[in-house]
């Protein structure tokens, strides 16, 4: 009979309380328990929606300044002291069916040793509290002029991406790393130079660069209400700059020819709002 594995879950909050609850309830919930769970908030406007977890032994609460996603996770993850074998990186704004850390095992167990793990992500309504049957990702790739994008995302779902397979990188809002790789990674699994977006890339970036494998499994299944609009017209100007700047950041990190798309995106949105 193989060994459960013990599983620690990080999530960060930011004026979360549409979602927080339905999220925790389900980590909570889980068939095989998350040993612990971590809870950031990074700068709500209000905490109240939080006081619930005060005292819920389950669940360890850090309030902080607005400090950005990637410093926040940062800070769950140094409360956490290593004490876990798989660390898991949820938002705030993803729900996980009750089996998901079976699911976990069991993808685990298949795919043996890995730097990164991640599954499939499917669209949720939550003003109709229900899935979209849309996809929402499936994998981080690349299109050959540098832009990053979530395969798949609003395509209906139809097995188009049924496999296990190796990818360049993870949506943030499902990650699950092993213990080994997050030690190697020290104090900054995430860099703390994103202050949010593009952080969940770079970090399949440098794992690629270390020799690391980062997977996708299809029986990884949860679902995502992300925030961020597929139409740009409706995110506001502040949020778009702060996606451009990451993406300069990500290319000054890493270096590549990719960089003058970084810029070329940055212009735009700077003097055209695009």
């Amino acid at each position: 009979m193989p060994v459960k594995p013990c599983f620690a879950a990080v999530v960060v909050s930011h004026n979360s309380w549409l979602v927080i609850d339905k999220c925790l309830d389900a980590l909570l919930g889980q068939t095989i328990a998350i040993n612990r769970i971590i809870l950031v908030d990074s700068g709500s406007d209000r905490v109240d929606y939080l006081d619930k977890y005060q005292n819920n032994p389950a669940i360890t609460l850090i309030k902080e300044a607005n400090i950005g996603f990637a410093r926040a996770n940062n800070l769950g993850i140094a409360a956490l002291a290593y004490q876990f074998d798989y660390l898991l990186l949820i938002n705030p704004d993803l729900f996980v069916p009750a089996d998901f850390t079976i699911s976990l095992q069991k993808s685990i167990e298949n795919i043996g040793d890995f730097g990164l793990l991640t599954g499939k992500l499917i669209g949720f309504d939550l003003s109709n509290n229900c899935e979209t049957k849309k996809l929402d990702s499936t994998g981080v790739f690349r299109k050959w002029y540098g832009r990053w994008y979530d395969r798949g995302q609003g395509q209906p779902d139809t097995g188009q991406y049924d496999r296990i397979e190796e990818i360049p990188a993870a949506c943030g809002a499902m990650i699950c790393l092993p213990k080994k790789v997050v030690e190697k990674c020290g104090g900054m699994v995430f860099n703390p130079v994103f202050f949010m977006y593009k952080e969940d890339i770079e970090l399949g970036i440098r794992l690629g660069k270390q020799g690391r494998k980062l997977y996708y499994d299809p029986s990884i299944t949860a679902w995502h209400c992300r925030g961020w609009q597929p139409d740009r017209k409706n995110i506001p100007r502040k949020l778009k700059i702060i996606a451009a700047v990451s993406e300069i950041r990500l290319y000054l990190l890493h270096p590549s020819v990719y960089l003058l798309w970084a810029w070329a995106k940055y212009l735009l949105v700077r003097f055209f709002n695009w």
